[in-house]
């Protein structure tokens, strides 16, 4: 089924090319060579599935412009968290970082995040421009908190991190538990955590996004 997409995935990585490419060759060549390295592109693949539930056919140089944009954003975030991580391998390849040293990457992961704020802004509909505001938030803040040792030694954290499926959460014998969407719970034991400190500041963090949404309060 996704096969009769490859077209569609082909041209949205020609239009990175295109929208990306600056006066300075070795970045051009830089970034081709990160975006042409493979990767699932199931970000992509979403948004032009979706897409078909419209008009797309009248709409196909936006829709085509907007998945360049999402794939973009994921990639500018993958080589800032490399960075982070300290990785030296991506896909198989050699991190960015790894290759030319944190500056040179830390700088075309920002490049890459100007050209999404560039080509957003020719997009008259403000929720897109909010909803790329907010995304950005949320991946400075997850890498904040998983910085600051909230998610150690938790294997669910990118999961509990998507809050607005967080609806409830209970510190009971000797367990955060945390339900999450219409009714499955994760149980996390205490031991989990270093100490009662770093417990109490992951649930307190778990809090202040719950009643940012304004879903269930959290229990005691």
């Amino acid at each position: 089924m996704l096969k009769q997409y490859d077209e569609l995935v082909q041209e949205v990585l020609e239009d990175i090319f295109v929208i990306t490419k600056s006066e300075d060759e070795k970045l051009n060549q830089v970034i081709k060579k990160y975006f042409s390295a493979g990767g699932k592109r199931v970000r992509v693949l979403l948004l032009l599935i979706c897409s078909k539930l419209g008009d797309f056919n009248n709409n196909k140089k936006n829709i085509i412009r907007m998945a360049s944009i999402v794939e973009i954003i994921h990639t500018a975030s993958l080589i800032h968290d490399d960075i982070i991580d300290k990785a030296e391998t991506r896909r198989g390849n050699i991190t960015l970082n790894k290759e030319f040293g944190d500056e040179f990457a830390l700088l075309v992961g920002d490049y890459l995040f100007s050209i999404v704020l560039r080509e957003v802004s020719d997009f008259e509909n403000e929720l897109i421009h909010s909803y790329l505001a907010t995304t950005l938030k949320e991946l400075c803040i997850g890498e904040l908190i998983q910085e600051d040792g909230l998610y150690i030694k938790i294997d669910l954290c990118q999961t509990l991190y998507s809050y607005h499926y967080i609806h409830h959460i209970e510190n009971k014998y000797g367990y955060l538990v945390i339900r999450v969407g219409s009714g499955l719970f994760l149980d996390i034991p205490h031991s989990a955590f270093q100490n009662d400190a770093h417990r109490e500041a992951f649930e307190s963090a778990l809090q202040e996004k719950i009643n940012a949404y304004q879903v269930e309060p959290l229990s005691k």
